[in-house]
């Protein structure tokens, strides 16, 4: 695979005087594939702020960026009742270009932990999934807001069961331009009472054209007997539909181990999907499999493996028909496999570049501070690792969303302490990369809905 100068600097194979001449021959002659990732990092994210700041837990976020600007971050709250265990609520914030909203709960408590996920419809709504604790198990649920109005609880529409079963852990939801929402789940799939009680979890697909009122079938993509998890579904601006997850561990049983991740995607809007792509490298175990795709062709993924130090990536550059030999993500290494809930995260700017989020370290030490870091794929070569958080606790779950083609936005959760913590907190940065910026199609002005009062 042909690599930029800049790459190569990175992977230390020019020496310095040779890469420096380089660097700067390409800055004067305003060529370089890179400078729009030397000016991101020249800019550098932002400090990172802590959105949720309550004495509770505050994990699992997810965020969503309106065509107004304004950034939505969901997330689970936890906080511990004496005598009745763990109360677990949704929780809600805004950033509106000038302050976060205080934090405020728009599903009402459980005492099962919520999963949610949320995303931002061309017409000024919002919409979430979340996991409520239902007669009879566990059951994905939908509704929806005006964007202006979704601080409040009493703004949102009746919650919709979007799971065809009982028994769903967590999903992930996105909207494309035109409008249609696309869910995959985990719910009970191929029944095997040997294996999970009850069954295990299978990844099923469903969308919507009408703003979450009906929903097309489940289409089960993975049909396995084995546990599926850490769903992940993106949309490319060609429409292209891109999904992945891993197979081997069962979520809500805790059955099984990480075994292998799968690839699969979509060119007609989800009526139809193409062959499963296993991944497997360097053996049996991986997990964390996230999907990037730049709308021109070129689909990334990215994973690691439970027993390996390193991250892997693989590249295809003609809409997955052939892939490149798994590689090794160049200056960053996985963090210690201790804890099954961790992901990865990318998406794309305007330019075509993709960028990617992980929890890791910059050395081989076990012990070595885990920090999110970074980086860009400018479709033959990474750029260095920049780190986003490297503060105190233990950081997980980093979620990325792109707006107006060249605005990053990156939210995660901090640990106190691994297992037993008695505070989680939600964290918010952003940056901007030097791709052209994109004018959001105008959307209809803003008239908010009046809050009753409570009652």
């Amino acid at each position: 695979m042909r690599r930029s100068s800049w790459a190569l600097v990175a992977h230390g194979s020019l020496k310095a005087g040779l890469g420096l001449l380089v660097l700067l021959g390409l800055v004067a002659l305003g060529t370089s594939l890179w400078s729009p990732v030397s000016r991101a990092q020249g800019f550098g994210w932002s400090t990172p702020i802590n959105i949720s700041n309550t004495p509770n837990s505050s994990w699992f976020p997810d965020l969503a960026v309106d065509g107004y600007g304004n950034v939505h971050v969901v997330w689970c709250e936890t906080t511990h009742v004496e005598g009745r265990g763990e109360s677990e609520q949704v929780f809600y914030t805004r950033w509106d270009g000038e302050e976060w909203l205080p934090p405020n709960d728009i599903v009402a408590p459980q005492f099962f932990i919520h999963r949610n996920a949320i995303a931002a419809g061309p017409a000024g709504d919002l919409f979430m999934v979340f996991r409520k604790a239902v007669t009879g198990g566990y059951g994905l649920f939908f509704m929806s807001a005006p964007v202006f109005d979704a601080w409040s609880a009493a703004a949102w529409s009746p919650q919709r069961l979007v799971g065809p079963d009982l028994h769903n852990y967590m999903a992930d939801m996105t909207v494309d331009r035109w409008g249609v929402l696309h869910v995959v789940l985990d719910d009970v799939g191929e029944r095997s009472d040997i294996l999970c009680p009850g069954g295990c979890a299978d990844i099923y697909y469903r969308r919507s054209a009408d703003n979450g009122q009906t929903w097309s079938k489940p289409f089960n993509l993975s049909t396995s007997i084995l546990g599926s998890s850490r769903e992940q579904v993106k949309v490319d601006p060609t429409g292209v539909i891109h999904v992945v997850w891993d197979e081997g561990w069962d979520r809500l049983s805790g059955i099984g181990d990480p075994l292998y991740s799968v690839y699969r995607s979509s060119f007609d809007g989800g009526l139809t999907w193409g062959e499963p792509v296993t991944i497997t490298h360097p053996t049996t175990g991986t997990a964390q499999l996230t999907v990037g795709a730049d709308g021109r062709g070129g689909v990334m993924l990215v994973w690691r493996n439970t027993e390996r130090d390193e991250i892997f990536y693989r590249w295809s550059a003609d809409r997955g028909e052939t892939w490149s030999a798994p590689r090794a993500v160049p200056g960053v290494f996985a963090r210690p496999w201790t804890i099954p809930f961790d992901l990865y995260d990318m998406d794309t700017d305007s330019a075509g570049q993709i960028h990617l989020l992980v929890v890791g370290r910059q050395s081989l030490d076990s012990g070595a501070p885990l920090g999110v870091y970074h980086l860009v794929w400018n479709g033959s070569a990474w750029s260095y690792p920049v780190r986003v958080y490297a503060g105190p606790g233990l950081p997980e779950y980093p979620r990325l969303v792109i707006s107006q083609g060249n605005h990053l936005h990156a939210a995660w959760f901090v640990r106190d302490d691994l297992w037993h913590g008695e505070n989680y907190e939600v964290w918010y940065s952003e940056t901007y990369s030097a791709a052209p910026q994109e004018t959001p199609v105008p959307l209809p002005t803003p008239t908010p809905t009046p809050v009753p009062p409570p009652t």
